[in-house]
């Protein structure tokens, strides 16, 4: 992403999607930490993540990396690295899911009332 494409993205926003935007690297090398971001916006690290996700749900291209750490996508290929790995963690979320439904049918059966 080129410094005028990221003037043009913020151009849409005002506020606190703003700031953050303009507080998050370029680059996966260049990622910042939710504390830090919060830090720096002078709010709590939950309302940091609701303003990541606002961000995302604009369409900007909010990269994660694995150990924490967020930043613009400088390309395609930092993109879709975080587009596969959110992609494996709500399979895996899914999973652990069915396997809590399971052992709750199991543990904690619904009792029918048969008046």
């Amino acid at each position: 992403m080129t410094f005028l494409q990221l003037q043009t993205m913020l151009d849409r926003f005002c506020g606190p999607v703003l700031e953050l935007c303009k507080n998050l690297p370029i680059g996966n090398e260049n990622a910042i930490s939710v504390k830090q971001l919060s830090d720096l916006l002078g709010v709590g690290e939950r309302r940091v993540q609701d303003y990541i996700a606002a961000a995302r749900a604009s369409k900007v291209p909010i990269c994660s990396k694995k150990g924490g750490g967020y930043f613009i996508a400088r390309n395609r290929d930092e993109m879709y690295h975080t587009i596969r790995r959110l992609d494996l963690m709500a399979e895996s979320n899914l999973f652990t899911l069915r396997d809590c439904l399971r052992a709750a049918d199991e543990w904690f059966p619904v009792e029918h009332d048969n008046r």
